[in-house]
């Protein structure tokens, strides 16, 4: 076992809590605790999320089927595909006698490659499970919905009452009322009847979404906010909103992050802060000064939403140097 596998495992073990239960529910919790933490420690690489061309996410790939042969560094670092950690995730099972292979989940569109994994309980059962698909939810404490996935007919699936109580014993959350989705449920109640503007402005100062997210990472973030979206929005509420990647060039490498477009006769835009962890306000002056600075909105090729923004941040600069011009001849 090498140096950092052998100290992952370590810290895993040392805070593993005492089980309850037969054999069997040991073994599945076992696996449900070590699904949550890795869903803890890694975050999605933005590069290949929010990559504009196929071949970029191809070469990433490429790179982390090469990278998944080497699991010691894969267990070091903080990005991760579901190539990597599906790999990773099968080797730390197997420091605690639990059996699992990788495989890939066939998606509709033929082109994306997917991965994720099934767990072979001593007992002859199966439980699939899609860690990388989860590890927003795990990250923001909502309910799983990829540990133990009706894969064929022999995968073992679990009710939610059931898997809510293994949850509380491993120490995920304390009841069934812990889940964020409770208070989620209450903020959709709140903003109903509300104007789309107004919703949204609601949820990005609401900390029953925002506060104790210290852990979210950015693609987390941005899978998180578009669930929000989803739900408490009617469809055609939602097709007002677009959430659209924007990242800046740094001498550590680019810093991705995204913002929500809200359009209409007076649109606003709200950026993410992966520092603050939530939805911040922007007006469209201070956000054109971003873009000058280096704020890369969008993909190169605008269409829709991102078209209809550049527009708003053209006109604003038009705007500017007239009110400058003016100034000077005063």
């Amino acid at each position: 076992m090498n140096k950092e596998i052998k100290k992952l495992v370590k810290e895993l073990k040392s805070n593993m809590p005492e089980f309850t239960g037969s054999s069997e529910e040991k073994e599945i919790k076992t696996a449900l605790y070590l699904y949550v933490e890795l869903g803890k420690r890694k975050a999605f690489e933005p590069k290949h999320y929010w990559a504009d061309k196929e071949e970029v996410k191809r070469a990433i790939e490429i790179k982390e089927q090469r990278d998944s042969q080497d699991i010691n560094s894969v267990a070091k670092r903080r990005r991760i595909t579901c190539i990597t950690i599906s790999h990773l995730y099968k080797a730390i099972l197997k420091e605690f006698e639990i059996r699992a292979c990788v495989e890939n989940d066939i998606q509709e569109d033929k082109n994306i490659l997917h991965m994720r994994n099934t767990i072979f309980l001593k007992n002859g059962e199966e439980i699939t499970v899609d860690l990388q698909d989860d590890m927003y939810r795990i990250q923001t404490r909502r309910q799983l919905k990829k540990f133990g996935i009706q894969a064929n007919p022999h995968s073992k699936e679990f009710s939610e009452e059931k898997l809510t109580k293994m949850l509380v014993e491993i120490g995920y959350i304390d009841s069934k009322e812990d889940y964020r989705d409770v208070r989620l449920e209450v903020v959709k109640q709140d903003i109903q009847g509300m104007d789309v503007a107004s919703g949204v402005k609601f949820i990005s100062n609401d900390k029953r979404v925002y506060g104790g997210l210290e852990n979210l990472s950015e693609v987390e973030a941005d899978r998180y906010y578009k669930g929000i979206i989803a739900t408490m929005f009617s469809e055609k509420d939602k097709g007002k909103i677009s959430q659209i990647k924007c990242y800046k060039k740094t001498d550590n490498g680019d810093k991705y992050s995204f913002l929500l477009f809200v359009n209409g006769k007076e649109p606003e835009v709200y950026v993410y802060s992966p520092k603050s962890k939530r939805l911040i306000q922007c007006d469209i002056d201070t956000l054109a000064n971003l873009e000058d600075e280096g704020l890369q909105i969008g993909k190169k090729q605008k269409r829709g939403a991102e078209k209809t923004l550049e527009k708003l941040l053209r006109r604003e600069r038009n705007q500017k140097r007239k009110s400058d011009v003016g100034d000077e001849i005063r």
